[in-house]
C-alpha cells in the first residue's frame, strides 16, 4: 500500500521469521514486490553459533500465537520456562540446540529467571537481570522483538555467565562495609567528643561538689533577667545565704562532714525552689537564689521557707544547722546587676550581725 521498503518480524498463521519486503518499480510505476525471509529456527542457529559463550532462547507473546496460528497448528508451541505469558517455537532452536551448551534450563534456575524477570516483562522493552546458580552469576538479557508495524512480539532471550560481577559485588560489599565502619566509627567518635563537651560544659557552669551553678553561671543567667528588666520592667529578687558557724564545723567535724552539709544543704534549697528560679553556689559557705517575677514580699516568703527548712533538718553527724539569708528587689536606683546584688549581700551582713538564723530584706 504504501510501496516503500518494509522490514520487520511476522507470525504467520504456520510461519515466523523476519521479513524484507522490497518494491519493484518500472517506469515510476509500481508493478510488485521482492521479499526475503529469514526464520526465526535460522536466525537462532546463527545466533548461537556467532555467540558460543552465550545461550539464545526465542519466545512469543501467548496471546499473539492464539490470535494468529492456526488452531491445529497451535501444539507446535510450548509453554516458556521463563514467564506464563510467553511460548516457545517448538521448531525454533533444533538446530540452535547443538550449539547451546552454557546452560542446563532446570527448574531452580527458570524460577529464578522468572521472578528476576516478572516486573520488567510489563514493560515490553529491552531489559537485563541477574541470578545465581550453581554459584555462578549469569546474566540475563531479553531483547525485544517487535513486528513490521512497530508492535511487541517477543523476546529473544540471551544467557551468560558474568565473571566479572561476583567480582563487582564483593567489592560492592566490601566498600559497604569499609563505609559503614567509617560511619560508625565518626559516630563513635562524635558520642565520644560531644559527651565530654558536655562534661567540659558541665564543669565550667557548675560547682563541683554540690553539682548546682557555679558563679559564673549564675550571673550569665542574672544579666539576662537584668536584660529583661531594663526593656520589658520585669522585677525580680535575689537572697544571697550563709550557712552560720560553718568554719567551725570544719573544725569539729572535718572537711568531709562539711562537705556532706553543703551538698545536703543544696538537696533541701533545690525541694524548696520553684523550677524557674536560679540557685547557685556563689563561694564557700555562700550561696546565691534569683528569683524572677518576685518582689520583695514573695521573696521574703520564700527566703523564709529555706530558712525553717533548714533549721529544722538534722544534718547527720553536725547536727542542726541554720542559715542567714540576704534579701533585696531590683529598683531604678541598680544600674548594674551588681549593685543588686551588693545591697543583698549588705543585708546577708545584717543578718548575721542581728543574732543569725534570719532573713533581712
Amino acid at each position: 500500500q504504501q510501496q516503500r521498503y518494509v522490514s520487520g518480524f511476522e507470525e504467520g498463521r504456520i510461519f515466523n521469521g523476519y521479513r524484507f519486503v522490497y518494491p519493484l518499480r518500472y517506469d515510476d510505476k509500481h508493478i510488485g514486490t521482492v521479499e526475503v525471509s529469514i526464520s526465526m529456527d535460522y536466525l537462532m542457529s546463527l545466533l548461537n553459533q556467532l555467540y558460543p559463550e552465550n545461550d539464545l532462547y526465542f519466545m512469543l507473546r501467548a496471546d499473539l500465537v492464539e490470535n494468529i496460528v492456526f488452531e491445529e497448528m497451535q501444539d507446535n508451541y510450548r509453554q516458556s520456562p521463563f514467564s506464563p505469558d510467553y511460548l516457545f517455537d517448538k521448531a525454533v532452536g533444533t538446530e540452535a540446540d547443538k550449539y547451546r551448551q552454557n546452560f542446563s534450563l532446570n527448574d531452580s534456575l527458570n524460577s529464578k529467571i522468572e521472578s528476576a524477570a516478572r516486573e520488567h516483562l510489563q514493560s515490553q522493552g529491552d531489559f537485563g537481570v541477574f541470578v545465581q546458580d550453581d554459584e555462578r552469576d549469569i546474566e540475563v538479557r531479553f531483547l525485544s522483538i517487535k513486528n513490521i508495524v512497530g508492535e511487541q512480539s517477543g523476546y529473544i532471550v540471551s544467557l551468560r555467565e558474568d565473571k566479572n560481577y561476583g567480582q563487582m559485588r564483593f567489592d560492592y560489599t566490601k566498600d559497604i562495609i569499609l563505609i559503614t565502619l567509617i560511619l560508625v566509627m565518626f559516630l563513635v567518635l562524635s558520642f565520644f567528643y560531644n559527651r565530654e563537651r558536655l562534661r567540659l560544659q558541665k564543669l565550667s557552669f557548675s560547682d563541683f561538689l554540690t553539682g548546682i551553678n557555679n558563679r559564673y553561671m549564675f550571673l550569665r543567667q542574672a544579666d539576662k533577667e537584668f536584660e529583661r528588666y531594663l526593656r520589658y520592667g520585669s522585677v525580680f529578687s535575689i537572697a544571697m545565704i550563709d550557712i552560720d558557724y560553718f568554719k567551725k564545723v570544719n573544725d569539729t567535724y572535718g572537711h568531709n562532714e562539711g562537705d556532706f552539709v553543703l551538698r545536703e544543704l543544696t538537696r533541701i534549697i533545690n525541694d524548696n525552689l520553684r523550677k524557674t528560679d536560679i540557685f547557685a553556689r556563689w563561694g564557700g559557705e555562700e550561696f546565691v537564689v534569683m528569683m524572677p517575677e518576685t518582689r520583695l514580699e514573695g521573696a521574703y516568703s520564700a527566703a523564709e521557707k529555706l530558712r525553717s527548712a533548714i533549721a529544722c533538718h538534722q544534718f547527720g553527724a553536725v547536727g542542726r544547722v541554720t542559715i542567714s539569708l540576704g534579701v533585696a528587689m531590683i529598683t531604678e536606683q541598680d544600674k548594674s546587676l551588681e549593685l543588686l546584688i551588693s545591697r543583698a549581700d549588705t543585708k546577708l551582713y545584717d543578718a548575721k550581725k542581728a543574732g543569725r538564723n534570719r532573713t533581712e530584706t
